[in-house]
């Protein structure tokens, strides 16, 4: 409530509304209306949808389904060592993560919203904002624990510079 509350607040200011909705909970689609950017993984967007956790389903179809459902403006779904799937009004894109040996996914979420506004605030389009979030997340599985785990910006980006793509 406190995370749909603050997103609405955004959203009356004119400023950018990102929300994850984790830990997933029973939440009516409707509340998602107007929020720019709608941030679950696979598990959240299945619960969020009604699907059970076992139904195998393409990644892409899901953030299709949950974009029209939601009204949210843009939504990426977050899918551990698979990347993302991301939808919004003029397309639709996939990153795979970064092949890295995972030590701890604690805050990997965290790191990917809070990568995912950084590259906005740099004024960065979404694609690209996605695509290095999805770099930052991957480099925190490296790191044990969760706040300890977050990357640097000169991190990251010498974690791009290293990598093969």
């Amino acid at each position: 409530e406190i995370a749909l509350f603050a997103a609405r607040t955004a959203v009356k200011m004119k400023m950018v509304s990102i929300i994850n909705p984790a830990p997933s909970v029973e939440i009516d689609l409707n509340e998602f209306k107007g929020i720019d950017i709608l941030v679950p993984n696979e598990t959240e967007a299945k619960s969020l949808l009604g699907y059970q956790q076992h139904e195998q389903m393409d990644a892409s179809d899901l953030a299709s389904e949950l974009f029209d459902k939601s009204g949210a403006s843009t939504v990426i779904i977050t899918l551990g060592e698979q990347g993302i799937a991301a939808i919004n009004r003029s397309k639709a894109w996939k990153f795979r993560s970064a092949g890295v040996k995972a030590v701890d996914t604690s805050g990997a979420g965290d790191v990917f919203c809070a990568a995912l506004a950084a590259g906005i605030i740099n004024g960065w389009e979404i694609e690209k904002s996605s695509e290095w979030a999805c770099s930052a997340s991957a480099l925190s599985v490296t790191k044990p624990g969760s706040i300890p785990s977050f990357p640097t910006l000169a991190e990251v980006e010498n974690f791009l510079k290293t990598r093969v793509r």
